[in-house]
């Protein structure tokens, strides 16, 4: 079972990987990006230095977690509120929101979550 399993991370990693190289390289593999989370605003959901698997998507949701950009950084927050085009996200971890976004910022929404501290204690 062990050896099963740790196949199977191995696959994921490299799936990972290949889609940073993509993702680093300004481009997305086939509508994917890969982000690593550099700190603790989305903490107990998303852990410090865990992947997020990206997908761009036409629709967004009230509880979506999103990555968009602002002044050249990239965060990812989820969504608490939704007018027109306008979304206001917020880190779990975090006591304020942020400032107001345009929809057009979101790079995509978070669809797989991989912590690698977890899997290497494992």
């Amino acid at each position: 079972m062990k050896k099963i399993t740790y196949t199977i991370l191995c696959a994921i990693l490299m799936i990972i990987l290949l889609v940073n190289i993509f993702s680093s390289l300004g481009s997305s593999f086939l509508g994917f990006r890969v982000y690593r989370i550099g700190s603790g605003s989305m903490e107990p959901t998303l852990k410090v230095n865990s992947f997020v698997l990206i997908k761009k998507s036409d629709k967004y949701e009230i509880d979506d977690i999103v990555t968009y950009k602002k002044n050249n950084e990239y965060i990812t927050h989820r969504i608490i509120e939704i007018n027109n085009n306008e979304i206001i996200a917020k880190g779990d971890a975090n006591n304020t929101a942020d400032d107001p976004i345009n929809k057009n910022t979101i790079v995509g929404k978070v669809i797989f979550n991989l912590n690698v501290i977890n899997f290497i204690n494992y």
